[in-house]
């Protein structure tokens, strides 16, 4: 917990006139400023910065606070955050009760965060060092050398063992640098770097730490078997699928245009920052999600994704609607010209860009994802569509609108889907009402599972559960999404798990889902499950609460700890099985093939172990 101490010192020294390049249209009076208000759209400059930057006030939209609340809006940042990132723009320490002090959870990410600066430094040096290998492609990319500071793009040099040597020297321990995804481990257990022979983009949190890296191989570095573009893993601070790239450059841009473009690639976004476009950012090698929607919705009101105009980037548009649902965001599809992409198109263009950019063709996502399900039913279109055809396409949509919170919305999606369709309103309307009745996928969030559903699943009691699965459903109920999300992408543990435990995670995840904005519904319908479960489900979910609240009692370490005992299990029973096949009188003819795969077993299980020894001795 940051001290009251800190925050008195923040407010004391901290002015908004110190973050006025946030501003625009900035018009001093004595110690005083009036503005463009950043928070909602104007012309006249309606906001109000008084008392020596203390407090401002919109004369406009009425929003008004304090240094704090002005850095949280401006940047979407939380509390913590906030106070840290004015912290260190007045060099102020931040100071934290014990408590804080003691939760090694924190503790590691700050140390990881130190370990990724120096990551950045070493790549930003040797991209001086190493001109003569790097000016050459710059060059041909019309990167501009201001342009490649303000990115901090770096260099990874091929040797093997540069940069792990260099966080070795400033006392980075190994476990850190191996959490960190870019330095690895070899089967003799040397460490080496993970990236070589590249052009690094340090990928920067809003507050600009950097929390991940990409690589692009250089061209003389290049073969067939490498990939061209490389990324560091996720970890405790990056997270692909709520980061993107370049959205701290893009923010205050943003935050005048109310509108963002988002794209793929890294040097998409810096071509086209260097051309004017700024308010741009990309996903780090995922497709878009509702965890980057999420973080765009602070900002921003509308979104232009940009798409390659063949049917793989229409496909790609579709299915990029349903992240958008119930966000509140006015969200298009930006269709670019055959034979080029953003990179392509700012070299190309250049000054000019921003305009052309404007003047290509735009449709909603929603009419993409109706196309999209067309094709996907054999029709060319949605004028081609046979009756069955339409009734497939209709019940697709169905499912997705299900979901849709705000009624308004929801009827105007259903009015566009009937006109592209080409058939009646009310017609799919009741399509809705009868998927939502027939236990399909429009199952609405008030009918949790029966005690006769559970019966029929063989539901096991928690105590009947082994002590693995209790520790992984304790950390489940606490974390809620953060885990449920991470456990779905595991598919070796989740499609192993017991059935109840399937079950209750999928029934919970549906809950969770349907009442993400509504948190009091959410508390009826968690209720409602817990009883369908029986009485000892409700009396485990009320001690996991009980525990978490206890200082010593971390629920993601709990969580982490639960799927690296599962990945353990699972490869014990490998060996089991192994050893049994070289027993048989068959396995002699594959003696060699077993011994190596039990060995390789054998090595994965040490190496997990070691995770999970590192994991204890850092809390």
């Amino acid at each position: 917990m940051i001290s009251q101490e800190t925050i008195d010192e923040l407010l004391d020294r901290a002015s908004i006139l110190d973050f006025s390049n946030e501003l625009a249209g900035v018009k001093r009076q004595g110690p005083s400023l009036f503005a463009i208000c950043p928070f909602h759209q104007e012309k006249s400059g309606s906001f109000h910065v008084r008392d020596g930057g203390k407090f401002y006030h919109c004369f406009g939209c009425g929003v008004s606070g304090n240094i704090f609340s002005f850095v949280m809006k401006v940047y979407g940042l939380s509390f913590p955050d906030a106070i840290e990132f004015i912290a260190r723009k007045y060099g102020v320490e931040v100071k934290r009760s014990s408590v804080k002090r003691a939760n090694p959870e924190a503790r590691f990410k700050e140390n990881l965060k130190k370990l990724n600066k120096l990551a950045r430094m070493f790549y930003v040096s040797q991209m001086e060092r190493n001109r003569s290998l790097i000016d050459e492609y710059l060059e041909k990319r019309a990167i501009l050398p201001e342009i490649e500071r303000v990115f901090e793009l770096g260099f990874a040099p091929a040797e093997w063992r540069m940069l792990s040597q260099f966080l070795k020297e400033k006392g980075a321990p190994e476990d850190l640098m191996l959490h960190s995804g870019l330095v690895k481990r070899n089967s003799r257990g040397e460490l080496y770097d993970a990236l070589r022979g590249r052009i690094v983009f340090p990928i920067l949190s809003v507050e600009r730490i950097p929390i991940g890296f990409g690589g692009r191989i250089m061209p003389q570095f290049e073969t067939e078997e490498t990939p061209k573009y490389l990324n560091s893993p996720e970890t405790s601070l990056y997270q692909k699928s709520r980061v993107l790239y370049g959205l701290p450059y893009a923010l205050s841009d943003a935050r005048y245009s109310r509108r963002i473009y988002v794209t793929e690639g890294y040097f998409d976004v810096i071509s086209l920052f260097q051309v004017g476009v700024k308010s741009v950012v990309a996903t780090c090698g995922t497709a878009l999600t509702a965890g980057h929607v999420n973080v765009l919705q602070r900002s921003v009101s509308k979104v232009s994704v940009l798409f390659d105009g063949d049917n793989a980037g229409r496909d790609a548009a579709a299915k990029a609607f349903p992240s958008f649902l119930n966000s509140g965001l006015e969200a298009d599809a930006t269709f670019l010209p055959e034979g080029e992409d953003p990179d392509s198109l700012a070299r190309t263009h250049r000054e000019r860009t921003a305009e052309l950019l404007e003047g290509l063709p735009r449709e909603s996502l929603f009419d993409c994802f109706v196309e999209y399900q067309c094709r996907k039913s054999g029709a060319d279109g949605s004028k081609a569509l046979s009756p069955r055809q339409k009734a497939q396409v209709a019940g697709e949509i169905g499912k997705v609108l299900s979901v849709t919170k705000n009624p308004i919305e929801l009827d105007e999606y259903v009015k566009r889907a009937a006109y592209l369709l080409r058939t009646e309103a009310s017609l799919l309307k009741e399509l809705l009402v009868a998927q939502k009745g027939d236990g399909g996928q429009g199952l609405p969030v008030e009918n949790p599972p029966s005690s006769g559903d559970i019966s029929s699943s063989r539901a096991e009691r928690p105590s009947e559960l082994s002590h693995v699965h209790r520790l992984l459903l304790r950390a489940v109920m606490v974390l809620k999404m953060e885990a449920l999300s991470e456990l779905l992408q595991t598919p070796d543990i989740y499609g192993n798990l017991p059935r109840t435990l399937v079950f209750f995670f999928e029934s919970f995840k549906e809950v969770l889902e349907r009442s993400e904005r509504d948190f009091d519904k959410q508390k009826e319908l968690v209720r409602e499950l817990l009883a369908a479960f029986g009485a000892e489900w409700v009396a485990f979910w009320k001690e996991s609460y009980t525990m978490a609240q206890e200082p010593e009692v971390d629920a993601a370490r709990m969580f982490r700890e639960a799927l690296l005992r599962l990945r353990e299990e699972k490869v014990l029973e490998s060996i089991q099985v192994l050893e049994a096949s070289l027993n048989e009188p068959e396995g002699e003819n594959r003696r060699e093939q077993l011994l190596q795969a039990r060995l390789d077993l054998t090595r994965k299980l040490r190496s997990l172990r070691e995770q999970g020894a590192a994991e204890s001795s850092r809390n």
